[in-house]
């Protein structure tokens, strides 16, 4: 199906958690909703949380890096009479206990009973993806919940909450990668993201780069994402014309935190400098891991060059057959 929603309970049972969410990528084609409850998905945000979005995330990219996994906390406005009125979800993936399943299907279909159509339940077969599971699972934790490198937070321990964030980067082809640092930057603010986007110009020579999407499609992909994992968020933009010259995060000084690739941490390091040397308070660098089944190696992760590399030789090989 193109559009389904999966129910994961953080106090139940979690050690099909892989293979229930693999199943569920496995089921979906275009967009996977994850709907959290329990203690943990009402709390404000720490590195714990935001390294469980990471494992999901993990198996994305190990499957259908492209999938548009989005997940749905009630600490980030979503209550289950908005999950309800999410028009475009088709069914509902059984992959929690049954009862409880079917639960969230009565209650979903009570909120939507008049406006839009009944969800049904599709059961999942949790062992069925056992195999890939196995194969994959080296250094992957049975516990999504249990402690990890996947997220670190510069000289800040508890709930990770700021007013304003920033984040940045090309979004070409939002992949998974893509998702982890948009959702942990939506889920740790309250009030405004600034999103730096990578102009057309600094990409000119990239490889493929006539495959790249433009600045209007990679600008708006990354916000209609945050906006869709936080809604009430504004959020702001700016083009990323000049390496050299201070982009937002540097210059405004109500910003409090930035959300990095470990790849692009010496970033938020010259940012911090910069505020530093013009008077302004550094900001909290939240780093999230490289994703991908060799998440820490930038020789194996993730990216869009070489989404646009795949991209490039389909073409190819469609143009001489």
């Amino acid at each position: 199906m193109n559009v389904s929603l999966i129910l994961v309970d953080l106090d139940g049972p979690s050690a099909d958690w892989q293979a229930n969410i693999r199943s569920a990528i496995d089921a979906t084609t275009r967009r996977l909703y994850v709907y959290f409850e329990g203690k943990q998905a009402h709390d404000a945000p720490d590195e714990g949380l935001l390294a469980l979005l990471a494992r999901y995330y993990n198996e994305v990219a190990d499957l259908k890096p492209q999938l548009d996994l989005i997940p749905l906390l009630p600490f980030a406005s979503w209550s289950l009479d908005r999950v309800a009125m999410l028009s475009d979800v088709q069914a509902v993936l059984g992959a929690c206990r049954v009862g409880k399943s079917r639960q969230l299907v009565q209650d979903l279909n009570y909120r939507r009973a008049g406006e839009l159509q009944p969800l049904l339940l599709h059961p999942l077969d949790p062992h069925r993806d056992s195999a890939s599971r196995d194969q994959n699972s080296k250094g992957i934790p049975s516990d999504p919940t249990e402690p990890t490198s996947l997220v670190q937070t510069a000289a800040m321990e508890g709930p990770l909450l700021f007013s304003n964030t920033a984040v940045g980067g090309t979004f070409d082809r939002l992949h998974a990668g893509h998702r982890i640092l948009l959702a942990a930057t939506a889920l740790v603010t309250t009030t405004m993201v600034y999103v730096g986007v990578t102009s057309d110009l600094l990409l000119q020579h990239k490889e493929h780069a006539e495959l790249l999407q433009s600045y209007d499609e990679r600008r708006d992909a990354a916000v209609m994402f945050i906006q869709a994992v936080r809604p009430e968020l504004r959020v702001q933009t700016a083009a990323l014309r000049d390496p050299q010259e201070p982009t937002g995060a540097a210059t405004m000084p109500e910003m409090e935190a930035i959300v990095v690739s470990k790849e692009t941490v010496k970033g938020a390091h010259d940012i911090n400098l910069w505020r530093q040397e013009h008077g302004s308070t550094p900001l909290t660098v939240v780093t999230v891991d490289l994703v991908g089944r060799q998440g820490s190696s930038t020789a194996n992760k993730l990216s869009s060059t070489r989404l646009r590399m795949e991209a490039a030789q389909r073409l190819s090989s469609n143009a001489t057959s």
